[in-house]
């Protein structure tokens, strides 16, 4: 019989929704966002998986010259997203809580926050920074194509450029927590494609705790991971995205 299922977050986020077809036609697409549900939980941990390296990062608003510049790249209207920094204690367990004003129109709008990532180590270092969303989307914001395989030194720092956005039909009253995770390894790796089975580039396995994470997760069982705390490490930045001003 036809009849309506709808899978929603415990604070009342709609994961999915199916209405008008038989439930039992519905399964595959309703078992596709119960894995996609596991794969963003997994995601989300990372945060309390540090792992052995470490980078530090921290938002800032942009300078006149990086709006500038970013205007002219993308050409479209630029201005500065605002991050600020939020009591510390209130973000359950990563590194750091920010609060910014985010855009609703990311092909008309640059909603910009810069944020600067360093390597305090005495090793070089590939980092990726993804950004997960609890829209439960998922995008890798660095590094860009041609970049992949440049090392960040002892000591050395980079400004990566994020639009900050925020969905137009985002359910909740409340900001949307983008949580933005900096995978430190020793080796390239790329993560863009958050695929099954990723591979380091020497071609061995990635850590257990990020193959587990950009692996499709099973829907049934736990999943014991084990984290060796190795070649590898997860630093965390939280950031708490409001509508833009009008």
């Amino acid at each position: 019989a036809a009849g309506r299922a709808r899978l929603t977050t415990t604070d009342g986020l709609c994961l999915w929704d199916e209405a008008g077809a038989p439930l039992r036609a519905a399964t595959s697409t309703w078992k596709d966002a119960v894995r996609d549900e596991l794969r963003h939980g997994a995601l989300v941990a990372l945060a309390t998986q540090p792992g052995a390296l470490r980078v530090e990062a921290r938002f800032r608003a942009p300078t006149a010259d990086e709006i500038a510049h970013w205007s002219a790249a993308s050409g479209l209207r630029t201005c500065s997203a605002a991050p600020a920094p939020v009591e510390f204690g209130a973000a359950r367990g990563a590194g750091g809580l920010y609060a910014a004003s985010g855009t609703s129109n990311e092909h008309e709008e640059l909603r910009l926050a810069m944020i600067d990532v360093e390597n305090p180590g005495k090793v070089p270092l590939f980092v990726s920074v993804l950004s997960v969303t609890e829209a439960r989307s998922c995008d890798a914001v660095w590094p860009g194509e041609g970049v992949r395989d440049q090392a960040l030194g002892p000591g050395e720092r980079v400004s990566v450029p994020v639009n900050v956005t925020l969905p137009a039909r985002w359910p909740a009253e409340r900001p949307m927590r983008d949580r933005y995770l900096f995978v430190a390894t020793r080796t390239a790796v790329d993560l863009s494609p958050l695929a099954t089975g990723a591979k380091l580039r020497s071609g061995s396995a990635l850590p257990g705790v990020l193959e587990a994470a950009v692996s499709a997760v099973r829907t049934r069982g736990a999943r014991t991971v084990h984290v060796d705390g190795g070649d590898w490490g997860v630093s965390t930045l939280d950031l708490l995205v409001s509508p833009a001003p009008r």
